[in-house]
């Protein structure tokens, strides 16, 4: 798996991906609830238990920046991507470590 040509580390969970749907939701004249589908876009969930700062950096400057990366994932597709979220903890001890880190990446 990689981020803008960077290998970045295999989770110890498996990726959920998963798809969101983008339309119009609509109340016609008969009070009836009407979706129109326009488009559906990848968004695909790491979590980590723990990452160095040097992994961590890879996910932080493009969420940070809000740019576009190229994603490929472990069934090696290929994705235009942002990333949406990024949460995680400091650890106390060693505030270089991040662990419970949680990427969502989606397709732009």
């Amino acid at each position: 798996m990689t981020i803008n040509g960077q290998e970045i580390p295999s989770p110890m969970t498996p990726i959920q991906k998963g798809y969101i749907e983008i339309g119009i939701i609509e109340r016609m004249a008969s009070a009836r609830m009407v979706t129109e589908l326009k488009a559906m876009k990848v968004q695909h969930t790491i979590t980590y238990k723990g990452l160095r700062a040097a992994s961590f950096a890879i996910f932080k400057v493009p969420y940070l920046s809000g740019e576009t990366v190229a994603y490929v994932d472990d069934e090696e597709n290929e994705y235009q991507m942002k990333i949406r979220a990024l949460k995680y903890s400091t650890v106390r001890i060693n505030s270089d470590h991040k662990q419970n880190v949680t990427v969502v990446l989606e397709e732009v």
